[in-house]
């Protein structure tokens, strides 16, 4: 028997966060995340055709991971200087400066951190898969063509006809003559 074909793609999954992790997919017509910690899964649909736009904010993740592997590797340097200045072995504190110091290279060769947010026509949700900016635009340069086709299909030729054949009214001034009370 032959296999089904792939309904959903995934696009990315979010690192492991205290065990828990989040996903996000792309099917044909719809963006899903999905949101599990092992035991569970929450699943949010959004579609293509109800899509407004998305957020791209800054997030202090980066930072707060460069603190942290900054005071592991500041922790790790002291007892190391230490026996350097009294001649003596230096020990395990040369494995934990070399493993925070790679951490915080690799943390900053990662580039900046964001936080993107979904805005639909009843609902912003935040997309937690996506948290470093390069990845973020990649992915949303990715589901904009999607968007659009699932949109453009959502304009006919009949309601563009006719938005052209009765304009709008003029615009109403916004200062008046009536007092309002």
């Amino acid at each position: 028997m032959a296999d089904a074909p792939r309904v959903y793609t995934r696009l990315k999954r979010s690192p492991v966060s205290l065990g828990t992790y989040t996903s996000l997919w792309s099917a044909a017509d719809h963006l899903m995340q999905v949101e599990s910690n092992g035991y569970s899964e929450n699943y949010a649909r959004f579609h293509f055709a109800d899509i407004q736009g998305f957020f791209i904010g800054p997030s202090n993740r980066r930072l707060n991971w460069n603190l942290f592997w900054g005071v592991v590797a500041l922790f790790a340097c002291l007892p190391l200087l230490a026996a350097l200045a009294r001649s003596e072995r230096i020990g395990l504190s040369i494995v934990f400066l070399a493993v925070a110091s790679v951490f915080l290279i690799w943390n900053n060769a990662l580039g900046p951190s964001c936080r993107v947010y979904v805005v639909t026509r009843v609902q912003t949700a935040p997309l937690g898969a996506l948290v470093r900016r390069r990845k973020a635009v990649k992915i949303l340069g990715r589901l904009q063509p999607l968007i659009e086709d699932a949109q453009r299909s959502l304009v006919t030729p009949t309601t563009v006809n006719a938005t052209a054949d009765n304009p709008p009214p003029p615009d109403v001034p916004l200062t008046s003559s009536t007092p309002l009370l």
